[in-house]
């Protein structure tokens, strides 16, 4: 299960039993169910959709397609009952208004029906130097949740509904990214499998193409947790298996980083153009590099130092440099690197931008455009200009905490992050924020 299938697995188990919904929301990509060894793979890689799909049991009711445009979305296998809306824009519920100088913030405003409920992945966002978006999900109405993509502001560019149980299908990791939309697509039964969609933006909402499904076999006790999509090629990570795979929009899948016999684990970090970065963990922590599909070459292996967690605008590459690992996790110190953009060691030209303020690694980490953040222990967020060094620091609104939302990205001129009451039931966001640099106080 992934952070963001954690955190949308407990809310909306929450929000149930508020309702008072019969509803067992544990859903997740991890542990495979009793009875799939031995399928046919053959069986979990099939569209599914142009022979079966809207023909199972419950699946024969028409939909109301509202505003939104609900229609159900082919491609899945014959048990996914999975909306998608081809008017998303009707969605937008999302309230743009001032916090302050150079500040702005997003506040849901959703029907209260029931209980209401809006919450942004954990650090699931990006911005590619024109619009900003993140992901959320927003529910419980009729046992129904719907996860969404908005851009920066307040405009839902891509929205999918479903039920929330254990046994059916719903949308895990999603993205955006240079007019394209990419996502994934969890079957937890019958056998288990998880499918990987995309579509370019300029596409209708219910064109998404299977790329490739992973089968029960290949995913083990694993699941599909990071997805990133450029207009050539989609990457995922699966997790704890520790195996980054690039995939080409003619469905070509190649294992690029991890899973080898030597017990080497690959995070996934960063996908530009064609080239995919990714942290190794193995007797040392360095970054490497999968060109156009091709398997994984080292790129940054500090001498007496480890590298993690890349991240880079297409101009720029950013990442982790610790010293001193106490633990995979922890370290003496940390220091924010910096070089320009390069998919082979040569071309690097690698400068330290500042100490982070802790030594523990920040998987939430986002960095572009010449800034970097960083979520600090104290609940607050460090942000580092990559010019000088100097550091800023935000904080989330009063009576808010991250872990309702957190940095979600680093955008040319203004940082976006989420937050939301600590003791709030089922936890949720009540603020998306935008702060602009120049609004800052640097030190």
């Amino acid at each position: 299960m992934t952070a963001s299938d954690r955190t949308r697995a407990g809310a909306l188990a929450a929000a149930a039993m508020a309702l008072g919904v019969a509803c067992s929301c544990g859903r997740t990509a991890g542990a495979p169910d009793a009875g799939d060894a031995g399928r046919d793979a053959g069986d979990a890689g099939r569209d599914g959709g142009h022979r079966d799909a809207g023909h199972d049991a419950g699946q024969d009711a028409a939909v109301d397609p509202g505003p939104a445009g609900w229609v159900r979305l082919g491609g899945l296998p014959a048990a996914c009952d999975i909306e998608v809306a081809t008017n998303p824009e009707a969605l937008g519920n999302l309230r743009e208004v001032s916090c302050g100088p150079g500040c702005r913030e997003l506040e849901p405003v959703w029907p209260r029906e029931g209980l209401p409920y809006f919450m942004v992945a954990l650090g699931v966002g990006g911005h590619d130097g024109t619009t900003g978006h993140f992901t959320a999900t927003h529910g419980i109405s009729d046992g129904r949740a719907v996860d969404f993509i908005s851009d920066d502001r307040g405009r839902v560019v891509a929205a999918w509904r479903s039920l929330v149980t254990p046994d059916d299908c719903y949308v895990g990791a999603h993205t955006r990214a240079l007019g394209t939309i990419g996502f994934t697509v969890n079957a937890p039964v019958g056998p288990r499998r998880s499918l990987v969609l995309f579509r370019l933006e300029s596409e209708a909402p219910d064109a998404a193409r299977v790329l490739h499904t992973f089968t029960s076999d290949e995913l083990g006790a694993n699941g599909l947790q990071r997805l990133l999509s450029q207009p050539g090629r989609v990457a995922v990570d699966m997790q704890p298996g520790g195996r980054v795979y690039s995939l080409a929009l003619d469905g070509t899948t190649r294992l690029v980083a991890g899973g080898g016999s030597s017990g080497e684990i690959a995070f996934l970090d960063a996908l530009s153009g064609s080239a995919l970065f990714y942290t190794l963990w193995g007797v040392d922590h360095h970054i490497g590099v999968s060109v156009g599909g091709a398997p994984g070459t080292v790129l940054i292996d500090p001498a007496g130092a480890d590298a993690d967690m890349l991240r880079t605008d297409g101009v720029d590459l950013y990442w982790q440099q610790g010293y001193g690992r106490i633990t995979d996790g922890r370290f003496e110190r940390i220091e924010i690197w910096t070089s320009p953009y390069a998919t082979d060691p040569a071309g690097l030209r690698p400068r330290r931008i500042a100490l982070a303020p802790d030594g523990l690694l920040d998987p939430r980490f986002r960095a572009s455009f010449g800034y970097a953040a960083w979520n600090m222990i104290t609940g607050q967020i460090a942000v580092f200009r990559a010019s000088d060094g100097l550091r800023a620091v935000v904080t989330p609104p009063d009576g808010t905490v991250l872990s309702h939302g957190g940095l979600l990205y680093v955008g040319p001129e203004e940082l976006a992050f989420g937050s939301g009451p600590l003791r709030s039931f089922p936890p949720e966001t009540t603020h998306v924020r935008f702060v602009r640099y120049d609004a800052m106080t640097w030190e």
